[in-house]
């Protein structure tokens, strides 16, 4: 996606909103075109959901992110991480899973974050079992590896996010953040 621009000559930019707990487990139940049409009500063009998880691509004229998860989050009664396409980009040329052996079980995550959580946890953190890495922490991101066994899953690793850095995060397979940015 490409910054554009208004028919009144004005700057657009393109964000991407990722909605917490959103057609999760049978719970959070939310129809895409309807996530779309309310994102249009917003105020906001170029309104599109990637897959069915609350991921919604739009442009809004340039403005901190901060300010349009509030705006979000209030009509939607909802947790909401917004972030700008580009700083997505970065993050992805960054390459930040490259020294983690992938198997046909390995899971590469990416949890969005508010500022205010953090952890005492030293980074990069590698979890007793060696089989779930926090390889880096930004402001807003949480990347993590995981290698899938009986009894341990990407549930678990979820969990033991949320006990480290709070409920206000929400996570997407690093698969879903590559889909987001050739949509």
């Amino acid at each position: 996606m490409k910054e554009t621009s208004t028919a009144d000559g004005g700057e657009r930019a393109r964000y991407v909103a990722f909605l917490r707990g959103v057609n999760v487990g049978g719970h959070g139940a939310v129809k895409m075109e309807d996530l779309r049409q309310l994102f249009q009500s917003l105020g906001f063009t170029e309104c599109r959901t990637v897959l069915a998880s609350g991921n919604v691509l739009f442009a809004s004229r340039p403005t901190d992110p901060g300010r349009l998860e509030k705006k979000i989050s209030q009509a939607l009664g909802g947790s909401v991480m917004v972030r700008l396409v580009s700083d997505l980009r970065k993050l992805a040329a960054s390459s930040p899973f490259e020294k983690i052996p992938v198997t046909p079980q390995t899971r590469f995550s990416v949890t969005f974050k508010t500022e205010e959580a953090r952890s005492d946890l030293a980074i990069p953190y590698e979890a007793p079992e060696k089989d779930f890495w926090i390889v880096r922490v930004t402001p807003g991101e949480i990347l993590s590896a995981l290698v899938l066994s009986p009894g341990r899953g990407t549930s678990e690793a979820m969990a033991f996010l949320e006990r480290e850095f709070g409920s206000q995060i929400t996570t997407r397979n690093w698969n879903t953040v590559e889909r987001i940015l050739n949509a």
